[in-house]
Formats: C-alpha cells, sequence, structure tokens
C-alpha cells in the first residue's frame, strides 16, 4: 500500500471519526481509529506477518513494541498512539512518522490543531493573514497584545505614582519647614517683649 493510499485512508478515518458518536463505557475498549487500523493490519497482512514477526521486525529497528499495541493500533483501539510505537508502525511500514501522527492529531483533535506551527513564545509562527490561524492562536495572541499594552500602561502609571509621591514627600518637607519657622518665630517673639 503506498503512502498515498494510506494517507486518503487515514483522512478518510478523521472524518468519520468526528462524524461517530463516542463509545459506551462497557467492558471492551471504545474503537477510536477504525480505517487506520484496518489500513496499517492490511499492510501486515501484505508483508505476511504476524503481529509477533510485526514486534520484531520494530525490535530488529530498533523500536520496543509490544504484540498488545500493534493489535490494539490495529483493531483501532488506541486513541492516542504512544509516539514509539507510531514510530515503530512508520519504521516497518514505510510509512511517514510525521504524517502519521499528523492524521492521528487530527482525528483526535481537529485539523486547525495540526495547521497550526511554530511556537507562540518563540516568535517562529509563519507570517501571513489572522484567518490562517486557529482560534487559539489567535486568542493567545490577543491576550500577548493585551499584555504589551498592559505592561506599557502600567510602566507609565509607576512613573506618574513616583512623581506624585516625590511631590507628597517636598509638600510635607515643606509644611515641616514652614511649621518650624512658625514655632522659632513664637519663640523669638514671646522673648523679646
Amino acid at each position: 500500500m503506498s503512502s498515498a493510499n494510506f494517507c486518503g485512508l487515514l483522512q478518510c478515518a478523521t472524518d468519520e471519526l468526528r462524524s461517530a458518536p463516542l463509545a459506551k463505557k462497557s467492558g471492551e475498549r471504545p474503537i477510536f481509529h477504525p480505517e487506520l487500523g484496518q489500513a496499517l493490519k492490511a499492510i501486515r497482512d501484505a508483508k505476511q506477518w504476524s503481529v509477533s514477526q510485526a514486534r520484531i521486525q520494530a525490535k530488529g529497528k530498533g523500536h520496543a513494541v509490544t504484540d498488545n499495541q500493534l493489535r490494539w493500533l490495529e483493531q483501532g483501539k488506541t486513541k492516542s498512539p504512544d509516539q514509539e510505537v507510531l514510530r515503530a508502525v512508520a519504521a516497518i511500514y514505510g510509512l511517514d512518522y510525521m504524517e502519521l501522527a499528523r492524521q492521528i492529531v487530527a482525528a483526535n483533535y481537529g485539523s486547525d490543531l495540526v495547521r497550526h506551527t511554530g511556537d507562540q513564545r518563540s516568535g517562529s509562527r509563519k507570517e501571513g493573514p489572522a484567518d490562517e490561524l486557529p482560534a487559539s492562536a489567535r486568542r493567545i495572541a490577543e491576550l500577548e497584545s493585551e499584555l504589551s499594552n498592559f505592561k506599557t500602561r502600567f510602566g507609565e502609571v509607576q512613573a506618574a505614582t513616583h512623581v506624585l509621591f516625590r511631590i507628597a514627600i517636598r509638600s510635607r518637607e515643606g509644611r515641616q519647614v514652614a511649621q518650624a519657622k512658625a514655632s522659632g518665630n513664637r519663640a523669638a517673639g514671646g522673648t523679646g517683649r
């Protein structure tokens, strides 16, 4: 099975997953990614491997994965597979790991999370129209802008507070000097009579 066919199957899985009702709690694990599992099983069957042989192939390529992890993935019973399991599957079946992970993330959380690239804090985000950013990224950008404005205003308020504080101190000192002079004048005036 080619990577393009596999990605097409994963896209179908993503669409069906979004429209499928959630499984009720029962003794069995719910099914999250049935098409993904079927595609992986088809690849394994085409290679004429058992699950154990697939595990041995993964081990030979330096990946530690159990038979149960592979079975659950094939049965669609793993909602968020461990990255090491995905790396193992990608390695033994000749799939692109990033595309496999991207499809699972899209199926679980929506495609806008996958479209978002770059780290908000690093500023390495692609420049482009705001419409291309997911709502969460736009909200983060809005909050960062508000925080920057708040910091600027806070600095201005602090500077004004310092000026008012100095004025208050000078005014207090001026009153104390005036009171001292007035007291001195009274004392001097009382002895001079």
